[in-house]
């Protein structure tokens, strides 16, 4: 059996995965994953060098570790209102997360998550924009999530928000030139 083809798929996905793990990797912001339990499954370099540890090392702590408080911003978190401390699962806030030098810093959290049909959480994706506290006035109004799509709308990578059949249910401008409808 010729397995010459398969093996050529196999490099190709291979080197199409090693370049979306670059380019998340790269990013200024922190990017990280944690499962239903709150550890952490996937965490950028950016957000490991933030925190003084080492990236794989991360894998398995709960990311409770490095946080020292968080707050929803303009009620946009989805916990208990008398709970500070609870952004909720789709949540954007403040958080200040402690590094393993002790220094600390405030990071601006914009959050989604998973759920099984149950409501149980599967996991987290969420990115950290360093030292980018939301003034309640400076925004006229508007959350984290609204003032920050530029970083969706502008990015140089096609982007694409998918429904469960595929079918495109928003995208940036990079996404639209490859379509070829922009």
């Amino acid at each position: 059996q010729d397995i010459t083809e398969e093996k050529r798929q196999t490099a190709t996905r291979q080197s199409a995965e090693a370049r979306r793990a670059d380019l998340l990797d790269g990013l200024p912001v922190g990017v990280f994953s944690v499962d239903g339990r709150g550890r952490i499954v996937y965490a950028n370099s950016c957000l490991a060098e933030w925190l003084g540890v080492d990236r794989v090392a991360m894998g398995g702590r709960p990311f409770s570790e490095f946080v020292v408080s968080a707050s929803p911003v303009n009620g946009n978190g989805g916990g208990d209102d008398d709970d500070e401390e609870d952004l909720g699962q789709d949540s954007h806030g403040l958080v200040t997360l402690r590094a393993a030098d002790g220094t600390e810093f405030t990071a601006s959290l914009l959050q989604s998550h998973r759920e099984t049909t149950d409501g149980t959480l599967v996991y987290t994706r969420s990115i950290l924009l360093r030292d980018m506290a939301w003034a309640d006035d400076g925004g006229g109004g508007l959350g984290p999530a609204k003032r920050l799509r530029f970083l969706f709308d502008d990015a140089p990578v096609a982007i694409a928000l998918l429904d469960g059949l595929g079918k495109v249910m928003d995208c940036n401008r990079a996404f639209l030139t490859l379509a070829g409808a922009h």
